[in-house]
């Protein structure tokens, strides 16, 4: 059999792609990444894999090009009317991530099995798109489909964006294809079929197909003569074609991207059209779906542009940008910015790059906003005053949405001084602001004090502005933060008042969750009606971040006072929504809070495994992980297990570097509990007093109520003020009555902390609660506690119950988390690889109508609408079905 010449070298390549996409016609969706040179057959073994698959299944194309600044999301708007309503609704609202991402997902989900995707040349790939993608295949597994990633290796390194997302493909699903050059022997075999000289082929062309099928289109010299390079067997074809063929090749070679054929019209009108149909016809030119066209090879048009001289490049970039701008509102923008940008055309970069940049930045395409604004800012001596203070700002917040290095201090204070100069306080006051935030996010706290006061004291001196209501806002967390919670409440109210007068529904949105923070960590319920508005405000507006917030703050509070269905509802609501919308740092962080929940509940077993599920993601900052790894090294220490101490110890330390108290104060608390339930009194007293030397003023009411708590255990003075609003049991312990505050802590369903109470009672001189102590412990698996009530008995001479059996350990069997029967984790399983409730049925030999209740419910524990989120959730946890 004749294999076509597009095929040679390239069945086994092919072999695999169709097997892949076999693969992804069943659950998991596949991966199959295609690397080469330019003109090494990658589109071509694509095309063949369409053809392969025929009618049977869909495959769409996604194009990146190689423009000044890459084209935000350019390959799903290319895949936008296949992946339907939602994703053309969420890229026509300004393709936010948290409303563009799930939309994707959901899309991907409803095509039919076995849909092929097609991203070409995701080396030009914008971040916004790189990142999209990384969204995707980290989501892969409940979808039916495959994806196709080509590039040139030969413009990628290690420090290329595009590596990032390489490298964190998911292996079991991902095929990877590196297309060599065709071999001599193959080179041969094409020269034998059009009569030529293979071995003069080979060395000349070094088996690249493109330059292969350029020299073979044209005819042979009569003295054998063949071309050079890519660029002359180009220029040869391009030479015997007609006179207006090449002009407008010349003039669409300056475009590294699809050209409309209403922008070729323009530029060439009726004539133009016809000889694009002929370039077509010859194979120069392709359709790119149905109202543009490109190059057949980007080698091609490098080609031809690489043979223009310097004048006639300038005149087509000038052309071309001209009937770009002619075009109006209907122009777009990232292109003008290109031609403008190959021009060196101030006027036009000074009008067009910020709007480029303000379309991209909706997208979520900060670096590409960013480059927009530095093309601009290049020119920036031509600006006006105004526009040159603006696009000075306007850099340094987008290119902080990425780094926060010192040029974006300086394009800061650069814009205050400009602003300065023209008399705007509202400005100034506004980028100073910016200042103390930056420098905050730097750790740099004394030029944030400096930035904040200098801030504050511009925008009090003028009328109140929506700038000033940003500060106040910004102003309220902070001192949220640092612990200051009736200036947080202070600052934010006034941040409220004033955001609700210039109707930024944003910025009282913010300083509303700061203040019911406070609220709420000062002890006042109050705060819970706050959050509630908070949470249906941002849930209703879109406020996805501030949503979140509201979820891991809230939840935090009904944790530590014990309000189990409102943590229940919270964690477990707020894990479904973070997930959704790919929230990854949230997610992680409230993954740490349902630990917490479990503990502080006494369910150790359960604790320990959502912490240790919550750890095993990879690519989380510490900072994200702190919540499940304090979780994890208390329930470590409950347990009695031998890294516990060190564990404490690295977490303490990190809680130190961060320096904010909220993080420092539940490790102090458990190291010394830790070496309390050890009888190690000097460790415990080091840790007590490092507390109180830290500073307990601007402690959480019933933290500074656990230290005083603490130190009368260790008979240790403090100052009356030092936890003067204890909870009930607290009180009723300071008290000298620990029975009767251990039975009030039954009642609120806190049982660790019940057990522990029995035992400091114990030792106070109240031998009756030690056998309740032991039972409390051995009930929950708290092998330390349990131990040293026993040790305290024996010194008593106090009988308590026997120790647990060692065959049945001392630890109950652990429950599921999200409280899953066995059986409904067995339905779980088979739904994330695939199976319909049909199959389920059939596999588990019951009726459907059961497996259907099995779904249902196991959606309703896992706060999932459907199956996806349900897929989804585990995904995030894979412990939940036991991976």
């Amino acid at each position: 059999m004749l294999i076509p010449e597009s095929l040679l070298e390239r069945s086994d390549a092919l072999n695999q792609l169709i097997e892949t996409a076999g693969r992804s016609r069943k659950l998991p969706g596949q991966i199959a990444v295609i690397s080469g040179e330019a003109g090494v057959g990658k589109s071509s073994l694509i095309a063949a894999l369409a053809g392969a698959l025929g009618d049977s299944v869909p495959v769409v194309w996604g194009h990146c090009d190689a423009l000044f600044t890459p084209r935000h999301l350019g390959p799903f708007y290319d895949m936008a009317p296949l992946l339907g309503d939602g994703v053309q609704r969420a890229l026509a609202g300004g393709g936010a991530p948290a409303d563009l991402f799930p939309a994707v997902l959901s899309a991907l989900n409803e095509l039919p099995a076995g849909t092929v995707l097609v991203f070409e040349d995701i080396h030009w790939a914008d971040f916004a798109t790189l990142d999209l993608l990384k969204f995707v295949t980290r989501r892969l597994t409940p979808l039916r489909l495959l994806l196709v990633l080509s590039y040139r290796d030969e413009e990628t390194g290690p420090d290329h964006p595009m590596t990032t997302l390489l490298g964190d493909l998911p292996a079991a699903l991902t095929t990877r294809l590196d297309l060599a050059p065709l071999s001599e022997p193959a080179v041969k075999t094409l020269a034998e079929r059009h009569g030529r000289d293979g071995a003069r082929l080979f060395e000349v062309t070094g088996g690249n197909p493109f330059f292969l099928s350029e020299i073979l289109a044209q005819p042979e010299d009569g003295d054998g003569h063949l071309p050079g390079s890519v660029r002359d067997a180009v220029i040869a074809r391009v030479s015997r074609i007609g006179d207006d063929e090449r002009a407008l090749l010349g003039a669409l070679c300056i475009a590294p991207y699809p050209v409309p054929l209403r922008v070729v019209e323009r530029l060439a009108g009726e004539a133009g059209l016809e000889a694009c149909a002929n370039c077509e016809a010859r194979g120069l030119l392709v359709h790119d779906g149905v109202e543009s066209v490109r190059f057949r090879h980007e080698l091609a048009r490098m080609s031809l542009l690489e043979a223009l001289r310097p004048g006639e490049r300038q005149a087509n970039q000038r052309r071309l940008l001209d009937v770009y701008l002619s075009l109006g509102d209907r122009a777009p923008s990232d292109r003008i910015v290109h031609h403008a940008a190959a021009l060196g055309d101030a006027r036009t970069l000074l009008t067009h790059a910020p709007r480029a940049a303000a379309e991209a930045a909706a997208m979520g395409a900060y670096r590409q906003a960013a480059s927009m604004l530095a093309a601009a800012l290049r020119h920036v001596d031509e600006a006006d005053p105004e526009q040159a203070a603006a696009l000075y700002e306007d850099w340094a917040y987008q290119t902080s949405m990425f780094d926060i290095d010192d040029c974006v201090i300086d394009a800061r204070r650069e814009a205050v001084a400009r602003w300065r100069a023209l008399n705007q306080p509202d400005r100034v006051g506004d980028n100073l602001r910016w200042l103390w935030r930056l420098h905050w996010y730097r750790g740099e706290m004394e030029e944030a004090e400096t930035a904040a006061e200098a801030s504050l004291e511009i925008l009090e001196a003028i009328p109140p502005s929506a700038e000033l209501a940003r500060a106040y806002a910004l102003r309220s967390h902070v001192n949220l933060l640092r612990g200051r919670r009736s200036d947080s409440i202070e600052w934010g109210n006034r941040a409220i008042d004033m955001a609700t007068q210039f109707g930024d529904q944003d910025t009282r949105l913010q300083a509303l969750v700061s203040v019911a923070s406070s609220m709420l960590f000062g002890g006042d319920a109050g705060g819970c009606e706050l959050m509630e508005e908070a949470l249906s405000l941002a849930l209703a507006n879109g406020f996805h971040e501030e949503a979140a917030r509201v979820f891991t703050n809230y939840s935090e509070y009904a944790i530590v006072t014990g309000d189990w269905p409102l943590a229940e509802r919270l964690v477990l609501d707020g894990l479904a929504f973070d997930i959704k919308h790919g929230l990854d740092s949230w997610t992680a962080y409230l993954m740490g809070r349902h630990a917490q929940l479990r503990l502080a509940q006494g369910r150790l077993a359960e604790a320990e495994t959502l912490a240790n599920g919550a750890l095993a993601e990879q690519g989380r900052t510490i900072l994200m992980q702190l919540p499940a790894l304090t979780t994890l090294a208390i329930t470590r220490s409950r347990i009695g297990a031998d890294d516990a101490e060190a564990l404490l110890s690295r977490v303490l330390s990190t809680a130190l570097d961060i320096g904010e108290q909220q993080r420092i104060t539940p490790v102090r608390l458990a190291l010394i509990e830790h070496h309390y339930l050890r009888e190690q009194w000097e460790p415990a007293h080091a840790h007590l007093e490092a507390m109180l030397a830290f500073g307990t003023r601007l402690l959480r009411p019933w933290d500074a109520g656990a230290v005083r708590l603490w130190a009368r255990r260790l008979r240790v003075n403090v100052d009356d003020e030092v936890g003067s609003q204890p909870t009930e049991a607290q009180r009723l312990e300071l008290d000298g009555d620990p029975a009767a505050a251990a039975e009030a802590l039954d009642r609120r369903a806190l049982p660790f902390d019940a057990a522990m109470c029995r035992l400091a009672g114990a030792r106070a001189g109240h031998p009756q609660l030690l056998d309740q102590a032991v039972q409390g412990f051995d009930s929950l698996g708290c092998a330390a506690g349990a131990d040293a009530a026993r040790r305290l008995a024996e010194g008593q001479g106090v009988k308590v119950g026997r120790r647990p059996s060692a065959r049945g350990g001392q630890r109950p069997a652990r429950a599921h988390p999200l409280g899953l029967t066995p059986r409904e984790v067995e339905v779980l399983t088979m739904m994330t690889e695939g199976a319909s409730n049909a199959e389920i049925a059939d596999r588990m030999s019951r009726s459907q109508r059961t497996v259907e209740h099995h779904v249902s419910s196991i959606l309703g524990k896992l706060s999932a609408s459907n199956r996806l989120e349900a897929i989804l959730r585990v995904m995030a946890e894979p412990w939940i079905a036991g991976n």
